[in-house]
């Protein structure tokens, strides 16, 4: 009986954490920086202060799906080289310091579009495609087509499907 109470509690407090856990939805294309943190603020909660007017204006285009704040923002400044902080409950996002004679390298965001199929050529509907190592994430649609968001322009996507084998392609080099 003990053991049954003990299993029952454990349960519940697994589902409350994953009820409080929060995760972060976004897809924007080519919109300001200012506009998607907005977005973000709606889903979070956190306050954020952007360092200047250029910075509020740099637009990009993001798909993130089920990811913790911190990861979302990682995501968010990567290809704008800038850098975040949460001071006093206040995420403040500035351009990176780069160390002195040093050269500025341009990340750029990259998009992948596919179409994701069997060995028979069939269609395969709500495959997902993660980018690895990032919580970034999308589906395949009715057609079994998908567009995905790289925070590089190289990097590894995972194929899954329930019936089949995970799959893990590398696009470092593919032409889109």
């Amino acid at each position: 009986m003990k053991l049954i109470v003990l299993i029952s509690l454990l349960t519940a407090m697994q589902l409350f954490a994953e009820g409080n856990a929060q995760t972060i939805n976004l897809t924007a294309k080519h919109v300001t920086l200012n506009q998607v943190m907005r977005d973000i603020q709606k889903q979070s909660g956190v306050n954020f202060f952007l360092t200047g007017k250029s910075l509020a204006q740099a637009r990009l285009s993001v798909n993130i799906q089920h990811a913790k704040l911190e990861d979302a923002l990682n995501a968010i400044v990567a290809p704008l080289d800038l850098e975040w902080i949460k001071k006093d409950e206040v995420i403040v996002i500035k351009p990176k310091r780069n160390p002195p004679n040093t050269e500025r390298k341009e990340v750029q965001q990259r998009s992948i579009a596919g179409k994701v199929v069997n060995g028979k050529g069939q269609v395969l509907v709500g495959t997902t495609i993660t980018v690895k190592g990032a919580n970034i994430s999308t589906v395949t649609d009715q057609d079994g087509r998908f567009t995905i968001q790289l925070p590089t322009p190289n990097g590894t996507l995972v194929f899954s499907n329930v019936g089949y084998q995970r799959l893990e392609k590398s696009v470092t080099g593919m032409m889109n």
